[in-house]
């Protein structure tokens, strides 16, 4: 990919809208313990349920 070397092969333009509320940095945390808790159980469970079906395969 050629550019030149006074230019930036990409421009953004963005417009910053309301403020954050001052107690999102800590919401925020909170609300992905659930999700983190649902992953891993699903992720301990997948593999014990394919090792278990293999097993049964042999």
């Amino acid at each position: 990919m050629a550019t030149t070397p006074d230019r930036d092969p990409v421009t953004l333009y963005a417009t910053l809208g309301e403020p954050l509320s001052r107690w999102l940095w800590i919401v925020k945390p909170l609300l992905l313990i659930p999700h983190y808790i649902v992953l891993a159980i699903l992720g301990w469970s997948c593999p014990v349920k394919w090792c278990k079906s293999v097993t049964l395969v042999l």
